[in-house]
Order: C-alpha cells, then sequence, then structure tokens
C-alpha cells in the first residue's frame, strides 16, 4: 500500500489524493454497463466513521 500511496502522490496534487482506499472484488453495475455509483456510495457509507485505514470489501458486503 505505501508504493501505491507513493505513486499517487508523485503523479497528482495533494489535495486530490484520497485519503482512504477500499478494494473491493466486484464493482456492482447497471443494466447499461456502468458503475453503479449509488451502490459505491452505499458501500463508502456502511463502513465505520473510524475506519480510514485501507482494507478490502468483497461485492457482498
Amino acid at each position: 500500500m505505501a508504493g501505491l500511496d507513493s505513486f499517487v502522490r508523485s503523479e497528482i496534487a495533494g489535495y486530490k489524493v484520497p485519503r482512504s482506499l477500499w478494494f473491493v472484488d466486484e464493482v456492482k453495475r447497471s443494466p447499461a454497463g456502468k458503475p453503479d455509483y449509488r451502490w459505491a456510495k452505499e458501500q463508502t457509507e456502511a463502513r465505520p466513521a473510524d475506519d480510514v485505514h485501507a482494507g478490502h470489501v468483497t461485492s457482498g458486503s
């Protein structure tokens, strides 16, 4: 994870660097095949407020 953080910080402006990252096995898609942003928002809102470290989320959670 440290390598990913270093890479991102070297490529984009500091204010654009994400504060946290979550890896998922699969991104739910809409019937049109586009990423389901409502699903993504629900996944991030379901995480505990103090969970600020990178982790792993499965598509079923």
